[in-house]
Order: structure tokens, then C-alpha cells, then sequence
């Protein structure tokens, strides 16, 4: 609007922007050859020193490169009413630097190559407005937006995929692989008929797994933004901040084990009558052999068909599993260090949460000048009060197992801290 000299009260401000770049990215020194160092005691019998590198070294390492544009306009409406501002991204990043595990028999824990292609596309949106402008009442509002798409184009030659973290509970791993979102959930599920149902094993009736790890989520969000509310009402001023974020999955290990230990409500299911039956076969003097063939047993009754033969074909028959367990036996058979299934435990990690509450009275001006100040304003002020909407139980969706790329993962970890506070401004 400055260039081409441009006024209107429609249009009050309009500016597009743009920028390209290619940066590089190195990683730890020492990395390219082997180091070696002196033993700190050096007995005449045995070597004076070694090579000190856990990670095989790569010669031939390269930097990382990403090359990047941006578009982009900011734009404001009706006097500045209304503001509007689009941004448009895209980078590709090549030779990623990573590790990944080699065979303990190499005497090496990993070895770092250059390996692969990654791309980040999205967009941020930004809405800002001046709802009400009175001189006794005032309301602004901003609304921000950020989707991210994050794109494993390609890997080193010999490499499936990279492991980016390990749950080390049922075979759970966040990967980086080609054709998956960046961030990928693999982990074992249910073995299901052609139709869908969950085969149970004859034998115990527990879920069957997967013969092998399957896409269950991803731990990198669809979209991220907020919502900041900004009301005035003559002295009282209040200042809301709400954070929303969507389209990502948390694989929840508080919640598995709350299910294997009995402390989850879903493991109320068909107690009170196993504790009941098992009162009335002890009472009758009975074995659990001889009071199942009875057709006494009460418990929980595992959903899901059992296989009952073959047909013609040489195909498995099922049938709808009508029979009881001990539901403490049940839940408990989903654990497994290295394989379980995972799904019931994976979660849609969406929520919406009140970030931020102030409310601020500014006493007046003559309370202020008497300790001849220019404005004095007493506020209350909480960060993390409540969420507003969730669907992870038991645990905050923020929650993290550990830091960097272990998003995704949740176990054992603390809510967001609730905090009180009350702010005293003096400005002189």
C-alpha cells in the first residue's frame, strides 16, 4: 500500500513478503575418524591405550543442507479493524545427519550417516480483531493457526527406517520411515478376521498380536493455535489464552499399566461375578477343572471369536467367544516387554486448554496519586487453570516420556503445573 501509494478505508494496510535460503547444519566433533587415548593406569601387561569412539566415525560425513521459501502477506481491514496475515512455507532438507544401531559384535554401540530427505511444508494463519471499541468497553480478539507437514521423502541406501525413540513396553517405536508421516507409532495390534472381529487365543482367550510392528499413530500434531481473548470493562480488564492443539496420537503407558494392574474402570468388567463364582466353587469344594467343565465359571467374557475348525476350504472357521475368564488373568496378558498389543493404549492426543486467565482492576487515579504514582492496577493471574477438552484419560495430552523425539510416548509423567498469582503494578 506505500509502494503504489494506496488509501482506502476497505484497505488500510497490505503488504507481501517472500524470502529463499539454503543453510547447512554440522553435528558433535570428532566425528570423521577414530580418536584414541591413553589409559589413565598403565599396568606393563596390558595395552597403554585404545580407540575411544562408541560410534563408528564416517569419513565421508556431510553437512546437512536445507534449502527453503517463504510466502507470505500481512493485510488489515476497515482502519485496522481487522488484520489478516498468511504465511506459506516449504523446506527440504538433505543428508540428514543421524545414528542408527549397528551389531554389538562390532565393538560400536551406532554410526552416523548421512540418511535421507526431509521435507517441512504448512501454512500459519493469524486473524486479529477489534470486536468492540467503546470508550467503557473494549473486546480484541486474536486467533492463530500452524499446520505442519513433515515428509520422509528418502532414506540411506539400506535403511528401512530410523528409529527416533523406543518405549522399550510392548515393541513400541517413533520412527522416521518413506511413505509414513514423520514421527510414526509402530507397534503390534490385534490379529482380526477378514471382517474385522479380534481372533482371541483358544487356549486363554487373550488377544492374538500381530506377527509383525504396524502403523498405530503418529506423535506430531496436524494443527496447532490459540485464541486470545482481550476484554476491557471501564476498570476491570480480563485477558484469556486458549492453546488448541489436534491430529496427533500419545501411546500411553500410565494408562497400560493402570489396565494390568486392575486400576483403569474398564477392568471392573466381570470382577464382582468371577469373585462370586470362585466363592461358590471353593464353597462346593470343586476344582477350576471341574467347575468349567460345569458350566459354572462367571467372569469377564473377552470380546472376540475363537477359531472352531476349517471349511472346505481349508479356511478358518470362527465363532463369537461366549466364554468367561478371570479378568484380572485377562487385562494382565497384555503386557509384554518386547510384544503386546499396543492399539487399546494408543489414544487421540487432541485437546483444548485454558493456557491463561488475568484479571487486572486499575484503582483510580486518586489512590494512585497519593503515593504519586502515574497508575496503579492490582491483578490475579493463573497459568494452566483447566482443560477444556480432552481424550487421553487419566493423564495430560502434554505429557511427554522423554524430551526430542519421543513425542508421542507418555509414562509416569506429572500434569502441567496449576499456578495462583497476584500481580501489583505501580508505573511512575
Amino acid at each position: 500500500t506505500d509502494a503504489l501509494n494506496i488509501k482506502s478505508n476497505i484497505l488500510s494496510y497490505l503488504k507481501v513478503r517472500g524470502s529463499a535460503a539454503e543453510v547447512g547444519n554440522d553435528t558433535d566433533p570428532y566425528q570423521l575418524l577414530l580418536n584414541y587415548s591413553l589409559e589413565a593406569f598403565q599396568p606393563s601387561d596390558a595395552s597403554i591405550g585404545g580407540i575411544t569412539n562408541t560410534i563408528i566415525p564416517n569419513p565421508d560425513l556431510k553437512p546437512t543442507r536445507t534449502k527453503s521459501f517463504e510466502l507470505g502477506t500481512d493485510m488489515r481491514l476497515l482502519n485496522d479493524r481487522i488484520g489478516l496475515e498468511f504465511t506459506y512455507y516449504n523446506s527440504e532438507s538433505r543428508d540428514q545427519i543421524n545414528y542408527i544401531d549397528v551389531p554389538s559384535s562390532t565393538g560400536f554401540a551406532k554410526k552416523i550417516l548421512n540418511a535421507g530427505t526431509v521435507q517441512n511444508q504448512g501454512v500459519e494463519i493469524l486473524l486479529t480483531g477489534k470486536i468492540i471499541q467503546q470508550k467503557n468497553l473494549a473486546w480484541n480478539i486474536s486467533i492463530n493457526a500452524a499446520h505442519n507437514k513433515n515428509i520422509v521423502k528418502s532414506l540411506a541406501e539400506g535403511v528401512s527406517y530410523l528409529t527416533l525413540s523406543d518405549a522399550r513396553w510392548l515393541g513400541i517405536s517413533i520412527i522416521a520411515q518413506p511413505g509414513l508421516p514423520y514421527g510414526s507409532i509402530i507397534g503390534y495390534d490385534y490379529q482380526r478376521t477378514a471382517d474385522g472381529q479380534v481372533i482371541l487365543d483358544p487356549a486363554n482367550l487373550s488377544p492374538m498380536v500381530t506377527d509383525d510392528r504396524v502403523p498405530l499413530g503418529k506423535g506430531t500434531w496436524d494443527w496447532t493455535g490459540g485464541i486470545s481473548n482481550n476484554i476491557r470493562f471501564k476498570s476491570f480488564a480480563l485477558n484469556a489464552v486458549i492453546d488448541v492443539k489436534r491430529g496427533s496420537d500419545l501411546f500411553s503407558m500410565t494408562n497400560l499399566f493402570a489396565v494390568i494392574r486392575g486400576q483403569q474402570d474398564i477392568t471392573l468388567q466381570g470382577r464382582k461375578e468371577w469373585i462370586q463364582s470362585e466363592e461358590e466353587r471353593q464353597a462346593a469344594g470343586k476344582t477350576i477343572q471341574e467347575w468349567t467343565a460345569a458350566g459354572m465359571v462367571k467372569g469377564y467374557v473377552p470380546k472376540g471369536v475363537v477359531q472352531n475348525g476349517t471349511d472346505a476350504n481349508g479356511k478358518p472357521v470362527y465363532e463369537v467367544n461366549t466364554k468367561p475368564v478371570d479378568p484380572n488373568v485377562y487385562w494382565a496378558s497384555f503386557y509384554g516387554d518386547n510384544k503386546g498389543v499396543a492399539t487399546p493404549f494408543i489414544y487421540d492426543a487432541s485437546y483444548i486448554k485454558m493456557r491463561e486467565l488475568t484479571l487486572i482492576y486499575t484503582l483510580p487515579e486518586s489512590i494512585a496519586n497519593k503515593i504519586k504514582a502515574d497508575r496503579l492496577s492490582i491483578g490475579i493471574i493463573s497459568r494452566n487453570p483447566f482443560i477444556i477438552h480432552k481424550k487421553v484419560p487419566n493423564v495430560d495430552p502434554d505429557s511427554n516420556y522423554n524430551n526430542g523425539n519421543g513425542q508421542g510416548f507418555e509414562y509416569g509423567s506429572l500434569p502441567g503445573r496449576r499456578s495462583w498469582g497476584v500481580n501489583l503494578n505501580i508505573k511512575f
